[in-house]
């Protein structure tokens, strides 16, 4: 008799039990925006008294989780696609007054239907988490582009889908006060690099193109100490006005082949020091008014 009973009672719980539920994988059916909720299949199976397996049945209206603070002010947020993987976790209080402030006049405890959703739980590992650890770094990706930072440095990859198979690199370093831009092509080959030393209060640009500065107003460059300009093929400044150089010190400009200096209106070069323009092809000064101020 006590048997008996005591199985009854296991029994009687087991049903009491059933029906409260507390999280469950999920994939996402559809998502409005607008009203940041979705809907949404359970992935798990749901077991019956007698002991065969059904679906879950979808479940609509599911509030979904961003991170956000700051009265809504600090928000991260991204785009939601079917298909994508959840964790639904069922509540123990009806959702309606702090949904809509109203009080609610059902009992949803643990309910299939009163539950709130959190994306990222997928089946399968990603692995840039694996990454991330390796590296001790944040890693932010969308397809073929992604940015990870590390203590100190910030590094993007970026692919072009209208430019083919063609990908860039660029990562950030800061160390001592020296903060470096570099950009490297699907080769791994560095393509552009520059480095600002905030103590100096120097900045170096390299690259393995060109270097074009456009502007509809006025050039001018003016240095405290030296102003040297190094190219393996051609230095050409065009402006439709002036075109001012100035320099304390020293000026020197190379070129491989050419150097071509062309103002509409006035060209001045001054320099406190020594003036070298160097050139294995010719050198081209035009303006209607040239003033060389060595």
């Amino acid at each position: 008799m006590m048997q008996e009973f005591t199985q009854e009672i296991k029994q009687l719980t087991l049903d009491m039990i059933r029906d409260v539920h507390v999280a469950v994988p999920a994939k996402i059916i559809s998502f409005d925006p607008d009203k940041c909720e979705g809907s949404f299949q359970p992935t798990a199976k749901f077991r019956k008294p007698d002991g065969s397996q059904i679906d879950y049945p979808k479940i609509h209206s599911v509030p979904v989780y961003f991170p956000q603070s700051a009265l809504q002010k600090v928000t991260f947020t991204y785009r939601i696609e079917p298909d994508d993987e959840f964790i639904l976790l069922f509540l123990e209080q009806a959702l309606d007054q702090w949904r809509t402030g109203a009080e609610s006049k059902t009992e949803l405890r643990f309910d299939l239907q009163n539950c709130v959703a959190i994306p990222g739980l997928f089946a399968k590992p990603n692995q840039l988490v694996k990454r991330a650890d390796e590296h001790k770094s944040i890693i932010i990706q969308r397809e073929d582009t992604f940015a990870e930072l590390y203590d100190g440095k910030l590094e993007s990859t970026v692919k072009h889908k209208d430019a083919g198979s063609d990908t860039y690199y660029l990562m950030v370093d800061g160390i001592a006060d020296t903060l470096e831009f570099k950009v490297k092509d699907l080769g791994g080959k560095e393509t552009v690099s520059v480095s600002i030393d905030g103590n100096a209060g120097q900045v170096d640009v390299k690259t393995t193109g060109d270097i074009n500065v456009e502007t509809e107003k006025n050039i001018s460059v003016k240095a405290a100490q030296n102003i040297s300009v190094e190219s393996a093929q051609n230095i050409s400044v065009e402006a439709a006005q002036n075109i001012d150089v100035k320099a304390a010190q020293n000026m020197e400009a190379k070129t491989a082949q050419n150097i071509t200096i062309t103002a509409d209106a006035k060209l001045d070069i001054k320099s406190t020091g020594a003036m070298t323009l160097t050139s294995a092809d010719s050198i081209t000064l035009t303006a209607p008014h040239i003033d060389l101020n060595p």
